[in-house]
């Protein structure tokens, strides 16, 4: 099959290159799918925190509501509270003369 050495040795480094090759195109796959797979978790992650962002604006501004509400209680409990102590002392004033 070999005639000469050279031959042979030309041979096993053809089949060496050949292998080589093979293998760098199998990782050069191998990094492409992992290359898909980063970028395809890259893009999930920016649609998570983009979610995320929406619920905190939505949390705010059902904060926002709450707050607005807890002010407005308090108005009507001090103007409550005031209007008590005005109905008390003209209550006082009508008994107590």
């Amino acid at each position: 099959m070999f005639g000469s050495l050279a031959e042979k040795g030309l041979h096993m480094a053809t089949e060496t290159i050949e292998s080589i090759a093979q293998k760098q195109a199998k990782q050069e796959g191998q990094f492409d799918q992992f290359s898909k797979r980063f970028e395809d978790s890259q893009m999930m992650l920016v649609q998570a925190i983009n979610g995320l962002r929406e619920d905190n604006k939505f949390l705010l501004s059902r904060v926002d509501a709450v707050d607005s509400k807890i002010g407005e209680v308090n108005r009507w409990r001090w103007a409550t509270t005031i209007a008590a102590v005005i109905a008390a002392c003209a209550l006082y004033r009508v008994f107590f003369p």
